[in-house]
């Protein structure tokens, strides 16, 4: 499969517009007065995490897609949603992740915190 094929993927793609999606709210909460801020790092760290039906963030739960440790596929920590996500804040790191997604189908991130995302 060459990276086109796996670039079209549809769980890629999925994650890749969920992401995306919630980049989108991160990015209007962000703009509201003197909470923005921390309401939107809030979200953003901890979206895959919430103790809400869907446990997953607004983007992911539009593809019913979910964070899960890997082997039990029971929910994943929040110690570990954290860590997943971070990482997409470190240059260079996050660019890794991203080529690991691309190659592997698993993110850098998530080999660190034995998760997965299924669907």
């Amino acid at each position: 499969m060459n990276l086109l094929e796996k670039m079209l993927a549809p769980q890629f793609l999925e994650r890749v517009i969920a992401l995306l999606l919630d980049l989108a709210i991160t990015l209007t909460i962000l703009i509201t007065p003197k909470v923005g801020p921390f309401a939107a790092a809030f979200y953003f760290f901890f979206r895959d995490g919430f103790p809400v039906q869907s446990q997953a963030g607004f983007g992911k739960s539009i593809y019913k897609l979910h964070v899960v440790t890997a082997g039990t596929r029971r929910r994943a920590p929040v110690v570990k949603i954290l860590i997943r996500n971070i990482i997409l804040f470190i240059p260079f790191l996050n660019i890794y992740d991203c080529w690991l997604l691309l190659n592997n189908g698993v993110r850098l991130a998530d080999k660190w915190t034995n998760t997965e995302v299924v669907k």
